[in-house]
């Protein structure tokens, strides 16, 4: 339960910007960290935030000092918390949270019937043009994998490029063994396996592993698979083409 609260209490602070605010400022003040957020400075939003201030210290995410009453947001937690547009940012995580945990009771029916939940459930993940087809974040999700990139590859044109992007998790448990692997087996759990197999899919998994998705990928037609060098804390990208 206290994971849970920590990632609900994490989302709020991405969301509201609670983050950026504190990145580089040092000790602060409940009232300053209020007072320079985006929120309305009235009684109700700065209660808000020193609640959150609380929560997010009681998890590890804030440093506190009892005597002067302030909330310092350590260099490396900003680093990660509050840098976006860069490529070692992480909050952006947190969003799945609401959306998967919203399914959890489902997902528990499905333990005991064997049936899914419906990829429909959550929109749709994929974008795709003549001379490039980006399928981002998605293929560990499709129900007919092989016969759905075969048809991606029929609408490319000659020398088009079908451009992968799929989580950075290992071919191996072993390799997944820390924090975004846990991550990445509940985002499985919670979405990507069970949308699979609800439309009779074979439920690949969010933890597909490369040496899987470059296998698929020439399964279905593609005989030039190429691992692309782009840093990512969280996907592993690809280019394919026919």
């Amino acid at each position: 339960m206290a994971g849970t609260m920590t990632v609900g209490m994490a989302y709020v602070g991405v969301e509201t910007g609670l983050f950026r605010t504190m990145a580089g400022k040092g000790p602060m003040l409940p009232e300053d960290v209020a007072a320079g957020s985006e929120l309305q400075p009235r009684y109700v939003e700065a209660r808000y935030v020193e609640e959150w201030l609380k929560g997010v210290t009681t998890a590890g995410y804030l440093e506190h000092d009892p005597e002067a009453g302030t909330f310092t947001l350590p260099e490396e937690h900003a680093q990660r918390l509050a840098s976006e547009g860069t490529d070692h940012f992480m909050g952006g995580l947190f969003y799945f949270a609401p959306v998967a945990l919203r399914i959890a009771p489902r997902v528990a029916e499905a333990f005991r019937n064997g049936d899914g939940v419906k990829f429909e459930d959550f929109g749709p993940d994929c974008v795709s043009a003549l001379d490039l087809i980006a399928a981002c974040d998605c293929i560990h999700d499709f129900a007919a994998p092989e016969r759905t990139l075969a048809e991606i590859r029929a609408l490319l044109r000659p020398g088009g490029t079908l451009f992968v992007l799929e989580p950075r998790a290992g071919d191996r448990l072993e390799d997944n063994i820390h924090p975004l692997g846990t991550v990445y087996y509940g985002f499985s759990l919670f979405h990507c396996m069970t949308q699979s197999l609800a439309e009779g899919g074979p439920g690949l998994g969010t933890c597909m592993g490369p040496a899987q998705t470059i296998d698929l990928l020439r399964r279905s037609g593609f005989n030039e698979v190429e691992p692309l060098d782009i840093k990512s804390q969280t996907h592993l990208f690809y280019a394919a083409r026919a």
